[in-house]
């Protein structure tokens, strides 16, 4: 299955939302709505999974972005910005239309990677929302110039040594519920002490009835992977196999078959990617620069609880 960076990126790059999941005490109040301690724990280990050493952003960067979230979101319901499903479904459309896949092969696809295809989907949801904001309240706007464009390029892909792309195959055990994911990772580690013992990729594959073609991942970057993807094939040689491990949508074992640089391709080629990097990068500065103001604005609405306020 071909997948585009465009695609990858769209996956890999989003960021986490934290759900509450235990109840437990508030620690901060954002006008009418309240963040409670879980949420943030829950955001600091989806984050720490994410990146490949497997680092926890501190408690109190952990809940000034969420109290952000709840800024944007307020915002967003206030001024009726709010994506329609029919609006989502048109982009999701066009994207799937673009890379040539089904609904269902895209499902698949998130999956094997460590992603749903619901919250993929309320990215996409959430994206629309936010320019939608930026446009109302942001009166800087983002520009990309031709001579930004080739700098870039000149700069940043030729003048820098060409990244690696991994050909990677994988096992992958679906599993939902913590109860599923210990279930699916002592097979994992059933599978894994096969192949420590002679058994062959191929014939997992077999013994697992997985189609070899539904296990190649193709050819990715290493930059397109998310945390634990990069981490396992970071260490792995060619034909090698990495021990199991654990992301959200399930239990994964990675297969390296081999890495080759990536060619440099003409600045006509890239044109839209590296229009589409510069200008996600000036959005991204402005609206953060934007949202922090409004939150300085909001200050007054916003109260950190501690236990004692309780």
């Amino acid at each position: 299955m071909k997948i585009s960076k465009y695609l990858f990126l769209l996956i890999f790059i989003a960021i986490p939302r934290a759900e509450a999941t235990l109840i437990d005490r508030m620690v901060a109040i954002v006008n009418d709505d309240i963040i409670l301690s879980s949420e943030v724990s829950l955001f600091q280990k989806e984050i720490g999974e994410a990146s490949p050493d497997k680092t926890m952003i501190p408690w109190k960067n952990a809940l000034d972005h969420l109290i952000e979230k709840k800024i944007i979101q307020q915002l967003i319901k206030k001024y009726d910005l709010q994506a329609s499903t029919e609006e989502v479904n048109t982009q999701v459309n066009a994207i799937l239309k673009s890379q040539n896949l089904s609904k269902k092969e895209l499902a698949s696809f998130l999956r094997q990677r460590g992603i749903s295809f619901e919250r993929w989907q309320k990215d996409i949801q959430d994206n629309i929302e936010s320019r939608r904001l930026f446009e109302r309240e942001v009166s800087t706007s983002v520009s990309v110039t031709p001579e930004e464009m080739r700098a870039f390029y000149y700069h940043e892909i030729k003048g820098k040594p060409q990244k690696k792309n991994y050909h990677l195959k994988q096992i992958y055990l679906p599993a939902n519920t913590p109860d599923e994911k210990k279930v699916s990772l002592k097979k994992a580690k059933e599978v894994f002490k096969q192949y420590q013992k002679g058994v062959s990729f191929s014939e997992l594959l077999q013994q697992l009835k997985i189609a070899p073609e539904t296990s190649d991942m193709g050819y990715v970057a290493q930059d397109d992977l998310i945390g634990p993807f990069k981490k396992a094939s970071t260490h792995l040689k060619n034909h090698e196999l990495s021990p199991p491990f654990v992301t959200q949508a399930g239990v994964h074992l990675i297969y390296l078959v081999d890495i080759k640089q990536q060619a440099l391709r003409p600045f006509a080629e890239m044109k839209d990617e590296i229009y589409k990097t510069i200008y996600d990068r000036k959005f991204k500065l402005v609206f953060d620069q934007w949202i922090k103001a409004k939150k300085e604005e909001t200050q007054a609405y916003i109260k950190i609880v501690s236990p004692l306020d309780l």
